[in-house]
């Protein structure tokens, strides 16, 4: 039974619990590939998360016909799921849905969806013009198995010359399918790859690639003109990114009225490119900012050592450094006057901030986090604000 589909059939009168035991079914958590058709609801959901998180790895909804909402966390703690089919009923799908799901590889969506669809297991909109989630541990155009033979033992490097040499670095990690294999799961973790967005691509969803730790670069097309909140959060191993001329809006507040930045989270990303023809956006020394650069909008998380802002600079956004805790020092200049909400929020490696006399609108969270152990010095002829044994105070 371990090795097998079980099918269960649901209706309003049997839940999956029943149809389980009806399909002799004695412990929830042997089930590894689950198809289920009929009437899905909540509680079957919360059922799967409850019963079968930390087993089940393929989960076949095609046959479902009254699924029209996959909500938030319905998925939560599955960390084995590899594989889901997203059934013709479901109109709306939650950005949360799959979060946490960090061995999925591929979302499948049924052809007749009228909201949905898939390509090479990521999710799109049905007119693929918005790419909505990538799989954690998706695998990009190489999948490296692991053979049943390693028990215990890292395997040896995989030989890649039967393919294309750009196909090299599209390699991710395929969960083993023994979970207490420590040694295996770290040598996938170890993998890199990179993705190339397809031309119909016109949005990046919020939160559609947050927390793919693998994730080494993204080639974003010249048709994107959207990135959401919170698309590229948690991407860990994410270095560099390169803004095309038609990207023309990159969200902050995207996602359910909750911040998140777009890169927040990426804490090995040193730089931010952007075409010099982009309309909105320009960039300088891999930092972020619009066209005008009069406002500084993002610091890539990675950068380290001093940072001097450009004295063209007049508003430091919300969250413009967050998380950037390998600064060392940033330098404000007199043309700014305003510093937005978390600006400085988690730069744990700063000890000094000064602040000009001409920065007149400082947000109360500017320096949340970490305000106990930096020194803000406030230039004397500051009108609205001074310092007091180091802290940011209001005259």
């Amino acid at each position: 039974m371990v090795n097998n589909c079980i099918s269960v059939c649901l209706t309003s009168e049997i839940r999956i619990e029943q149809a389980l035991k009806d399909a002799g079914v004695k412990k929830p958590a042997s089930v590894r590939k689950l198809a289920i058709s009929g009437e899905i609801s909540e509680a079957d959901f919360r059922y799967i998360r409850e019963k079968m998180a930390k087993t089940l790895q393929e989960l076949d909804m095609g046959g479902a016909t009254s699924t029209e909402i996959i909500g938030s966390n319905f998925f939560s703690g599955c960390e084995f799921l590899t594989s889901v089919i997203i059934p013709a009923s479901t109109l709306i799908i939650a950005k949360t849905a799959f979060e946490d799901c960090r061995a999925l590889t591929k979302i499948s969506v049924h052809s007749d969806n009228p909201e949905f669809a898939s390509a090479n297991g990521i999710l799109y909109n049905k007119a693929m013009s918005e790419l909505l989630f990538f799989p954690c541990a998706h695998s990009g155009e190489v999948v490296v198995s692991a053979p049943d033979k390693y028990e215990n033992q890292i395997p040896p490097e995989p030989d890649f010359s039967h393919h294309a040499p750009c196909q090299k670095t599209m390699i991710k990690r395929v969960l083993h399918r023994r979970p207490d294999n420590q040694e295996l799961r770290k040598y996938y973790d170890s993998l890199k790859f990179e993705f190339v967005l397809p031309a119909s691509v016109t949005k990046i969803g919020a939160t559609s690639f947050a927390k793919c730790e693998n994730l080494l670069s993204v080639d974003i097309s010249e048709t994107v003109t959207e990135i959401g909140g919170g698309a590229f959060e948690g991407c860990t191993a994410l270095t560099s990114v390169y803004i095309p001329a038609s990207v023309v809006e990159i969200y902050i507040n995207d996602y359910e009225d909750t911040y998140r930045r777009a890169f927040y989270g990426c804490s090995a990303l040193k730089s931010i490119t952007v075409h010099q023809c982009n309309p909105k956006y320009a960039s300088r020394d891999g930092v972020l900012f619009n066209k005008a650069m009069t406002e500084l909008i993002c610091c890539p998380e990675g950068r380290e050592g001093d940072y001097v802002i450009p004295d063209t600079v007049k508003t430091i956004q919300e969250g413009a450094f967050r998380g950037c805790c390998n600064l060392t020092s940033v330098k404000i200049p007199e043309s700014v006057v305003k510093i937005g909400e978390l600006a400085f929020e988690d730069c744990t490696g700063l000890t000094v901030v000064e602040i000009p006399a001409t920065t007149v609108k400082i947000r109360e969270s500017a320096f949340s986090s970490y305000e106990d152990n930096i020194v803000v010095a406030v230039h004397p002829d500051n009108p609205v604000y001074t310092s007091e044994d180091g802290k940011l105070k209001r005259r």
